[in-house]
């Protein structure tokens, strides 16, 4: 792995891009319904990740530098083993109707951040959002919320979805949490700083060269929802001005 480099956008877009919500003709309606969905849970510990040095402090930090990858594709093999198993069990135990509405609930608190289970009705004005703008089905793939302390460590997310996707994010306060990743042509380790109203594209793959990326959230809230998207999106949105590529 090569050496840190941090920047508002990545060299290229061949893996990943960040394009702010502006700068997408007709993507008022997505936008305007992903600020709807950054609130505050009302049930959790808000200070539960910030506190608990002992326990994450290590697993934070690693986020700090380039992935031991062998050490975490076996975290990553073990945690889509453990989820894999989780929904069978789950799925011999609730027998409904098919058609059976699941009702919403609160946020959960996962082992480094909080998410919605989906599907979810919270997320659906969203997902229809989104599939009315790209013309096509768009699957939810999460719905995360980062108080500050939270992180989500390196992955891949090749156990879970292939192919391409896009996160949309909002934070309260802009540069206090960031979106990292592995450039896989470089090795470099890019550093994004996190700007609220910002749709991070990227791409996952299931074989070499893997995309590594992790969440680090230090003094922020930060939300985002994550839809697969299709594999010719480029050719269904329509791009204003960009800001300059580059990084410091």
């Amino acid at each position: 792995m090569k050496a840190v480099r941090r920047g508002s956008e990545p060299a290229g877009d061949d893996w990943f891009l960040a394009i702010p919500f502006e700068a997408i003709a007709g993507f008022e309606e997505v936008a305007e319904t992903c600020r709807s969905l950054a609130t505050l849970p009302t049930k959790l510990d808000l200070n539960h990740f910030a506190r608990a040095e002992q326990e994450l402090g290590e697993r934070r930090r690693r986020l700090l530098a380039p992935p031991d990858v062998p050490l975490m594709a076996f975290f990553e093999r073990r945690h889509a083993g453990t989820n894999y198993l989780r929904r069978r069990v789950r799925s011999k135990a609730t027998k409904g109707p098919a058609n059976a509405v699941q009702e919403p609930h609160e946020w959960t608190m996962g082992s480094t951040n909080c998410h919605f289970k989906h599907p979810s009705p919270r997320i659906a004005p969203l997902r229809r959002a989104m599939d009315r703008f790209l013309g096509c089905k768009c699957p939810c793939v999460g719905d995360q919320f980062y108080p500050p302390g939270a992180f989500r460590g390196w992955h891949t997310d090749r156990f879970g979805y292939v192919g391409w996707v896009v996160f949309l994010v909002q934070v309260a306060q802009p540069g206090g949490s960031s979106f990292r990743y592995i450039d896989p042509r470089t090795g470099e380790m890019i550093v994004v700083p996190d700007r609220t109203d910002v749709a991070y594209f990227f791409r996952v793959s299931a074989q070499a060269p893997l995309f590594w990326h992790g969440v680090l959230c230090e003094d922020t809230f930060r939300w985002s929802q994550g839809f697969s998207i299709p594999q010719d999106w480029r050719s269904r949105i329509r791009l204003g001005t960009l800001p300059a590529t580059g990084g410091a």
